[in-house]
């Protein structure tokens, strides 16, 4: 066991917090420990091995976090929704859209700026490629359509399917310039065919603003595939908006980093019984009491509000089965045992299975978003974010080893 003194020591040197280089530490060891022993290190000199390695770890990391300007944020997820891939959405309704037009329609599209055409060139082979010249040439945006020959397609570009050729939409034709006057880089930039996206909940705090609040973090590309536990305390590097309620994750640098800790920066837990607690006060999230509520909760939302808004409400844990690769599936039910809503899955991803550490009968506070099922015409929750209320322990069930030759059953 590696002396406290020398671990405060390291970690000084580093920049990093105490149990943030120990967390590191342990990681290190568990992944070498078995290689060392093989080459006949003592413990002692395993601990420190190890302990190099992490340091050396943290000090890329925080060199990495230092040039991306991002600043770490502390504080848990509370909402980390599913990944949304709106460009996907948008090039498949495009295509629809183009398939049903004549050239000349295709055309003005061009010249509004929605997109560039790449349709096939049957007589010079290649293609001929109908775009917006002002947009091309990053000038202001006019109404404008301009034609040359192409021998090569972007990678953006899809096929329309139809014979006719591919087209692109165009990322951004109203900004040339941000509003701190920097220049637009998606301005007249084609837009990839998959840009996935998650916007994050996260509550917390960052280094030059103390208070605590909820700030969304925007994650992209294939950070957006990552799966971030909720209500677990740690920290999360990102590039804080102009407001500081956004920020922007950095690919390579947003790693979140567990550390209970941090937990002492609430000065109260999610809920309590009374309807009190972090969500009541730093939170816009509706507290309900039960599913019942939620078809009156909706009721009050415009269309518009729907999409964004978040519930959070005690369900009772009904059952619990263990995923194969890791992760379990939790059926909830509501509180109402005369309620018609039926029970919902919640589906514990691999990075939070160490929470289940309780059993059924145990109320789990869901976080979410919801909807009337057109089917039912009952409401149903999306959970987004989750956290043990009242935690009933697991009781261990010891095996049972029949002596050969003995039966099972019987009275």
């Amino acid at each position: 066991m590696v002396d406290n003194t020398i671990m405060e020591r390291v970690a000084k040197n580093v920049g990093c917090e105490v149990p943030q280089l120990q967390a590191k530490h342990e990681e290190v060891l568990a992944a070498n420990e078995a290689n060392f022993k093989a080459m006949g290190l003592e413990q002692n000199d395993i601990e420190m091995k190890a302990l190099r390695m992490a340091a050396a770890e943290l000090r890329v990391v925080a060199q990495r976090l230092a040039r991306s300007g991002c600043e770490n944020l502390e504080g848990m997820f509370i909402s980390v929704p599913r990944t949304k891939d709106i460009s996907a959405r948008q090039y498949a309704n495009m295509k629809n859209t183009l398939r049903g037009l004549d050239e000349e329609a295709r055309t003005a599209m061009v010249a509004q700026g929605v997109c560039a055409l790449f349709l096939n060139d049957d007589v010079n082979g290649g293609f001929r490629y109908i775009h917006n010249s002002s947009l091309e040439n990053k000038r202001p945006f006019e109404v404008v359509s301009d034609e040359k020959h192409m021998t090569d397609l972007p990678k953006a570009a899809m096929d329309l399917e139809d014979g006719t050729g591919h087209f692109v939409l165009i990322a951004d034709k109203s900004a040339p310039t941000w509003p701190s006057g920097g220049a637009n880089f998606r301005y007249g930039r084609y837009k990839a065919q998959s840009e996935p996206m998650r916007d994050c909940v996260f509550l917390g705090r960052s280094k030059d603003n103390k208070n605590l609040r909820t700030i969304r973090i925007r994650f992209t590309g294939e950070d957006a595939e990552i799966q971030h536990p909720t209500f677990i305390p740690g920290r999360i590097p990102a590039k804080l908006g102009r407001n500081g309620d956004t920020a922007y994750a950095k690919s390579g640098v947003s790693v979140f980093t567990a550390d209970p800790e941090v937990v002492n920066i609430f000065p109260a837990p999610p809920l309590d019984s009374d309807g009190k607690g972090l969500l009541a006060d730093l939170t816009d999230v509706a507290l309900l009491t039960g599913m019942g509520d939620l078809e009156t909760w909706l009721g009050a939302l415009s269309d518009k509000e729907k999409w964004d808004a978040q519930c959070a409400v005690p369900l009772e844990v009904a059952h619990i089965d263990p995923r194969e690769g890791g992760g379990y599936v939790i059926t909830l039910a509501d509180l109402d045992i005369t309620s018609p809503i039926p029970p919902m899955d919640l589906w514990v991803s691999r990075e939070e299975d160490a929470k289940v550490d309780f059993s059924v009968g145990s109320i789990v506070l869901a976080v979410g978003g919801a909807w009337i099922d057109k089917t039912t015409d009952l409401p149903r929750l999306g959970v987004n974010g989750w956290w043990v209320m009242e935690s009933i322990e697991a009781v261990a069930v010891e095996e049972v080893v029949l002596e050969e030759g003995a039966e099972e059953g019987g009275w």
